[in-house]
């Protein structure tokens, strides 16, 4: 991944880099995971700084979507710098993903938030390729401690279930990658993907030193975080590839 570039706005709700549009209709996050990356690019931690509306994103990208941000080859991801499927933002997301598929683009979705079948009325009109929700699931055994304020392991594996059986595309979303705590929750995940086949995303470990060597991974304009690389990574992706496809980056999904 690469620093990012093009910010659009000073507010953070909108970014684009290299065929990339990153979506927040807030700057923050009210939950409380013991590593969010938010305070280290001066967003503190817990806490909701900014935020807009539907329209408000939806004019923003109008006006771009024949120049800058053209839908056939543009990727969306929702949130980054805000759960995009939290008490607030889920009603604007819902609107502004009606309106990208009216325009073709293609968009990814990842939340740690529970998504419950009345959460998809008036959804099912979709184009499903388009697509992807992305439930997080970075580790399984210490949620409640890590994570706080999030949805719980079994609100989550309910998620995948909830998502795949009415129709709409789903993948487990292992980002950041924790050595040990990932590694110890291969059992939960395989047991899932046993269930139900869906495709994995398992991402790089977050290293919060910015002179570490390492790949840039788009975070702002002006700061970066870098993802590292280990042995345990790739021994990971070679036992869920037994289960099923394993992508290690989220627009993957999508294919060529």
């Amino acid at each position: 991944m690469e620093e990012c570039s093009g910010m659009i706005g000073e507010n953070n709700f909108l970014f684009y880099n290299r065929g990339r549009l990153f979506i927040n209709s807030r700057v923050g996050c009210l939950a409380g995971c013991s590593y969010c990356y938010l305070d280290k690019i001066g967003i503190p931690k817990g806490k909701v700084t900014k935020q807009t509306y539907a329209d408000d994103i939806i004019r923003a990208i109008e006006k771009n979507s024949k120049t800058i941000w053209r839908p056939r080859n543009t990727f969306v991801s929702f949130g980054c710098y805000s759960d995009p499927w939290d008490d607030y933002s889920k009603h604007h997301t819902k609107k502004i993903m009606m309106f990208l598929d009216r325009l073709g683009y293609k968009a990814t979705l990842s939340t740690k938030q529970p998504v419950n079948l009345v959460d998809l009325n008036g959804l099912h009109s979709l184009k499903k390729k388009n697509f992807y929700f992305l439930i997080s699931i970075p580790f399984a055994k210490e949620i409640s401690k890590m994570e706080k304020g999030t949805g719980s392991l079994h609100e989550r594996i309910n998620s995948v279930k909830v998502l795949h059986q009415n129709g709409f595309n789903v993948a487990i979303y292992i980002k950041p990658f924790f050595e040990k705590k990932t590694a110890k929750s291969l059992p939960e995940i395989i047991n899932v993907l046993q269930c139900i086949h869906v495709p994995v995303i398992l991402g790089r470990s977050f290293v919060s030193s910015f002179d570490e060597k390492g790949s840039k991974a788009i975070i702002s304009n002006s700061h970066t975080l870098v993802e590292s690389e280990s042995k345990e990574y790739f021994k990971i992706k070679s036992i869920l590839e037994e289960y099923t496809k394993v992508y290690e980056n989220s627009f993957q999904v999508f294919g060529d």
